[in-house]
C-alpha cells in the first residue's frame, strides 16, 4: 500500500467514526487501521463490535505538507518551535508548485498562523545531454552513479550549481571537465601557497595591512570585493554567478598574476607574502566550501592546519572589511595588461618565460602607485631595468634585448 493511511475505523451499523489515539499521532507513531484494530472494542454510539478500519490512503501531499511544521517540532516542543518556525527556505522543482508549495503553505497558516517559509527557490529539471528531457525511451539517461565515479562529487556539484534557477539543465559534460580542471588547479595552487606560510606559527601568521606590498594591496582588494558580490548573490541564491566569480578570481587573477608576481618574494625568504598568502587560501577556501565541500575539507585540514574547529563547515563566512586595501581598478588593469604584455612578446619571439630582458620602456602617462606596482613585477618577468616616459608612441620592440611598451 501506499500513501498515508486515513486513520479511522468505521462502525458497520451505525456509520460512526472512531479516531485512534491523538496523543500518539503526535508522538509521530503511524496508525494503519487496515492492519490494526480499533482502539476501542465496541462502538461509541451504538455499542456494536462491527467495527473496520479504513482501506483508503490519502494524497501523499498530507504528510508531505507539514515539513516545516515537522522539524520545527510544532506540538511537540514549543519553545524550539518558536525559535524555528518559519523555516528560511523551500528548494523545490516548478512541476509541484500546485502541489507540495500550496498545501505547505495552505496547510501551515491553517495550522499554525503563520507562512512555512520565508523563501522559495525554484529549480528546473535535469535533462539529457540532447537537451530532451531524460527518459528511457530517448536513450538518454545518465545515471549519477557514472559521473560519480568519472569526476566526483565535488564536480557533479559545480555542474549542478551552474544551473540557472528555474530552467531545466541538461548534462553537460564538457562543463564536468573544466569543474575536474578547476579542482586540479585549485588543489595545486592552494599546495602552492601553503609553502609560502608552512613554516609560520599561529602567531606570525597575523597580518598588518602596514607591512604589505602593492601587489598584495591588489589581490587582498580583489578578494575583499569577490567576498561582498559573493555574499549578495548567495542571499539572493544566485548560485550560478557567485560560483563564476569564485573560479574566474582565482584561476584568472591568483594563479595567472599573483602567484606569478610573488614567486620572487617567496624565493627571498618574505615572510609578509606568507601571511598575505595564508589569509587569501584561508578565506577563499571558505567561500568555495559550499560549493566544493570534499576538497575544500581537505585542505582545510592539509594545509590550512586548524586545530580549534573540526570543520571548515563550521568556520564563520568571510565578511566584508571595508578597511581592507585596495588599488585603483585603471592602475591595476594597466599592470596586468603590462604583464601580459610581457609574456606576449617573449611568447611571439620564442623565448623562454624566464628569459632575461635587459630593458622595457614604457611609454603613457603614470602615476607613483602605477610605477611602483610595475616595479614589483619586474623581477617575476626577468626584467632587469624598465624606464617611463609619459609621452610618445611606441609597439612592442625588440631592440639590443630591450622591450618598448605603449601603455
Amino acid at each position: 500500500m501506499y500513501g498515508t493511511p486515513i486513520p479511522f475505523w468505521y462502525c458497520e451499523d451505525c456509520g460512526g467514526i472512531i479516531p485512534p489515539d491523538g496523543e500518539k499521532l503526535l508522538k509521530g507513531v503511524p496508525v494503519d487501521p487496515a492492519v490494526e484494530s480499533a482502539p476501542v472494542d465496541k462502538c461509541p454510539k451504538c455499542g456494536s463490535t462491527n467495527i473496520n478500519g479504513s482501506t483508503d490512503v490519502c494524497d501523499c501531499w498530507v504528510d508531505s505538507s507539514i515539513t516545516p511544521l515537522v522539524i520545527t517540532k510544532w506540538k511537540r516542543n514549543e519553545e524550539f518551535f518558536k525559535k524555528t518556525y518559519p523555516v528560511t527556505l523551500r528548494p523545490q522543482g516548478y512541476d509541484i508548485i500546485r502541489t507540495w508549495a500550496f498545501y505547505t503553505i495552505f496547510r501551515a497558516l491553517i495550522l499554525a498562523g503563520k507562512a512555512p517559509f520565508k523563501d522559495i527557490v525554484i529549480n528546473g529539471m535535469v535533462a539529457g545531454p540532447d537537451g530532451k528531457k531524460m527518459d528511457k525511451s530517448h536513450g538518454n539517461i545518465v545515471p549519477p552513479e557514472e559521473v560519480l565515479e568519472k569526476y566526483g562529487a565535488d564536480c557533479l556539484r559545480q555542474w549542478a550549481l551552474s544551473a540557472s534557477l528555474g530552467e531545466d539543465y541538461p548534462l553537460d559534460w564538457k562543463k564536468l571537465i573544466y569543474a575536474s580542471k578547476f579542482l586540479q588547479k585549485y588543489f595545486n595552487s592552494a599546495f602552492l601557497l601553503h609553502k609560502t606560510f608552512s613554516t609560520l606559527s599561529k602567531e606570525e601568521k597575523s597580518l598588518d595591512y602596514k607591512d604589505i606590498k602593492i601587489m598584495d594591496e591588489w589581490i587582498l582588494g580583489r578578494l575583499n570585493e569577490v567576498k561582498k558580490e559573493v555574499t549578495d548573490l548567495l542571499d539572493k541564491y544566485e548560485f550560478a554567478k557567485a560560483l563564476e566569480i569564485l573560479r574566474s578570481f582565482w584561476w584568472s587573477e591568483v594563479c595567472d598574476y599573483y602567484l606569478e608576481m610573488i614567486k620572487p618574494r617567496v624565493y627571498a625568504g618574505d615572510k609578509v607574502v606568507g601571511k598575505v598568502c595564508y589569509k587569501l587560501l584561508d578565506e577563499f577556501n571558505r567561500l568555495m566550501a559550499p560549493f566544493i565541500p570534499h576538497i575544500t575539507e581537505e585542505i582545510y585540514h592539509e594545509f590550512l592546519n586548524h586545530s580549534e574547529t573540526e570543520s571548515v563547515h563550521l568556520e564563520e563566512w568571510p565578511e566584508y572589511e571595508a578597511e581592507s586595501p585596495k588599488v585603483e581598478e585603471e592602475v591595476t588593469k594597466t599592470v596586468l595588461n603590462f604583464v601580459s604584455a610581457i609574456r606576449t612578446y617573449k611568447s611571439k619571439n620564442s623565448l623562454s618565460l624566464k628569459e632575461e630582458i635587459s630593458k622595457v620602456i614604457f611609454h603613457g602617462p603614470t602615476t607613483d602607485k602605477l610605477r611602483e606596482f610595475i616595479r614589483e613585477t619586474l623581477l617575476s618577468l626577468f626584467v632587469k631595468d624598465i624606464s617611463f616616459e609619459e609621452e610618445g608612441a611606441g609597439e612592442i620592440l625588440l631592440d639590443n634585448n630591450s622591450i618598448t611598451i605603449k601603455s
